[in-house]
C-alpha cells in the first residue's frame, strides 16, 4: 500500500514539474546576459532604459508585474519590494530605482525568463517609445535650403564658442560679436 501511494506521490511531482516547464522561470539566482554579441538586452540600449524606466515607474505594481507581464510571482514582488524601499511605499523617500540592469538582475528570481517578459511588457506598455522621444525627425533630399539639414547646421555654426574642423565639415560654437 505504501509502494503504491509513494508511487502515485512520484507520478504527482513529476507532472507538477512537466506543467512548470509549460510557463518557464527563473531560478533564484538565475543571471541574464547583456550584450549585443549574445543576443539579449545591451545595457545601455533604449530597450534597456525601456526596462528600467518600467520597474521604477511607482504606479507599476507587483500584480501587474505578475498577471500582465506575465512574471514569476515572487520575482514581480521582490522587484517591487526593491524599488519602494523598506517602508514598502512607492514615492516616499527610502524609495531604491533601479540604476542599471545589474542590480535588476541581483533580485531574486530574476533572469533571463523575467527579462525577457519584462522588455515584452515595456514595449507593449509604450516605454520604449518613451525612452527613444517617441518620434523622429527626418529631413528628405532635395528640399528647398530652408527646409534642408544645412540651415540647422548654420546655425549650430552661428552660435558656437569654438569649433573644431572635420575632414570637409566643420563645426563652429563661437560667437560672432
Amino acid at each position: 500500500m505504501l509502494v503504491r501511494h509513494a508511487a502515485a506521490l512520484a507520478a504527482l511531482f513529476a507532472a507538477a514539474c512537466a506543467a512548470g516547464d509549460l510557463d518557464p522561470a527563473d531560478g533564484a539566482d538565475d543571471a541574464f546576459p547583456t550584450g549585443k554579441a549574445d543576443g539579449a538586452v545591451d545595457a545601455a540600449s533604449p530597450e534597456a532604459r525601456a526596462v528600467l524606466a518600467l520597474v521604477n515607474d511607482p504606479a507599476v505594481t507587483a500584480e501587474q508585474l505578475d498577471d500582465e507581464a506575465r512574471l514569476y510571482r515572487t520575482a514581480a514582488y521582490n522587484i517591487v519590494a526593491h524599488r519602494d524601499g523598506p517602508d514598502g511605499v512607492a514615492g516616499s523617500h527610502d524609495d531604491d530605482p533601479f540604476d542599471d540592469l545589474a542590480e535588476l538582475d541581483a533580485v531574486k528570481y530574476v533572469g533571463p525568463v523575467a527579462l525577457e517578459r519584462l522588455l515584452a511588457y515595456a514595449i507593449d506598455r509604450g516605454y520604449l517609445d518613451d525612452v527613444r522621444g517617441g518620434h523622429v525627425e527626418a529631413i528628405f533630399s532635395p528640399q528647398p535650403y530652408e527646409r534642408s539639414h544645412n540651415v540647422r547646421v548654420a546655425e549650430l555654426i552661428d552660435a558656437a564658442q569654438d569649433s573644431i574642423d572635420i575632414a570637409m565639415y566643420s563645426y563652429s560654437d563661437a560667437r560672432i560679436a
